[in-house]
């Protein structure tokens, strides 16, 4: 290889670096990777004749649609998962509207991911006309985050969900009901067209920036 073929190959490689580290560092891939990690993880270690999981899901609500990560539906409860993924330091609390994050020590603010998934517990309680106590919220952060506070109730590691959710053990629903609920999460997906959840992409962005 000449050497200008060679300066054009390091060149290339270079650029083709920079571009897949700037890809996979965005917060739409970042997120849509940690989703995949959690939805098989789940698959992985919940049996498949006890659960049903549901990835991505978008519900139709007054004045738009809600878009929520994971439904998991069981005897044992709907728990209604939030993924985050996440580097560095998280310091939280479960009371406070925001945490902390800390990155090569620059600080960074994220919402309570509590709050935001209590909404998505109150949404799927109003559509479905039941009592929220057979909902479970939970927030798995995967990534190479650490916590450094205690870890609130409800928030997990990825890697620990479906332990997590293996430890709700008493059946409160019977399987009729699971079928029903499993049936209408499917028609309020079918109710949602790609516009909508276009949309719902446009007003998250407009609201709360890139």
């Amino acid at each position: 290889m000449s050497a200008t073929g060679f300066i054009v190959l390091a060149v290339g490689l270079v650029v083709a670096k920079t571009v897949l580290s700037l890809v996979f560092k965005s917060a739409k891939v970042k997120g849509k990777i940690g989703e995949a990690i959690v939805s098989g993880r789940l698959r992985k270690n919940l049996p498949e004749g006890e659960y049903t999981v549901i990835d991505d899901v978008y519900l139709p609500i007054d004045g738009g649609t809600t878009q929520i990560d994971h439904l998991v539906v069981s005897k044992f409860g709907v728990f209604v998962v939030e993924t985050k993924n996440y580097t560095g330091w998280i310091y939280a609390d479960g009371k406070s509207k925001v945490w902390t994050q800390v990155v090569f020590r620059q600080k960074h603010t994220l919402q309570n991911p509590i709050r935001q998934n209590y909404l998505h517990v109150c949404t799927i309680a109003d559509l479905l006309g039941v009592p929220k106590e057979i909902l479970v919220g939970v927030v798995a952060f995967t990534g190479d985050c650490e916590f450094k506070t205690p870890m609130p109730e409800g928030v997990v590691y990825s890697r620990n969900l479906a332990k997590y959710i293996k430890g709700f053990n008493r059946p409160i629903l019977k399987d009729k009901e699971v079928a029903e609920i499993i049936e209408a999460i499917g028609e309020w997906q079918a109710s949602v067209s790609p516009e909508e959840r276009k949309q719902h992409v446009a007003n998250l962005k407009k609201r709360h920036g890139r």
